[in-house]
């Protein structure tokens, strides 16, 4: 259910709007196209150099991984990491597809089930110049 700018927490309010590019590994096509336009304070760019939050939607080939770093490293700062794990096999794009661990490229990535959870997520921490990326 989309809130209207008055529905919205003042939280958010205050915080301004956040700006995200989101990386797709394969099986969440469905949830990045229900959360275009969910909130008006949390927007697609389409360069990563726009964003101040990274999604990723998994899970996320190994073959991918190297592409997904350069992105993420090419965010500005202050910047950060969402993983969205879909947990459904029967939507997984290529059955026995070698699986990147995402937890150990970026560990201080905050981790979310569901998109309720990544726009409540989104808005939790501010950025301040000391947030960014760590990528092992």
């Amino acid at each position: 259910m989309k809130m209207s700018a008055t529905q919205q927490p003042r939280s958010r309010l205050l915080r301004g709007t956040r700006t995200y590019f989101a990386i797709d590994g394969g099986a969440g096509a469905h949830l990045l196209a229900d959360l275009a336009g969910r909130d008006p304070y949390l927007q697609s760019v389409t360069s990563p150099r726009h964003a101040d939050l990274l999604i990723i939607v998994g899970p996320v080939s190994n073959k991918l991984m190297p592409s997904l770093v350069a992105i993420a490293k090419s965010l500005p700062h202050p910047a950060r990491a969402l993983l969205l794990n879909t947990s459904n096999a029967e939507l997984y794009p290529f059955p026995g597809m070698d699986v990147a661990n995402l937890d150990a490229i970026f560990p201080d990535a905050q981790r979310v089930s569901s998109l309720d959870q990544l726009l409540t997520t989104a808005f939790d921490t501010p950025l301040d110049r000391h947030t960014s990326i760590s990528i092992a």
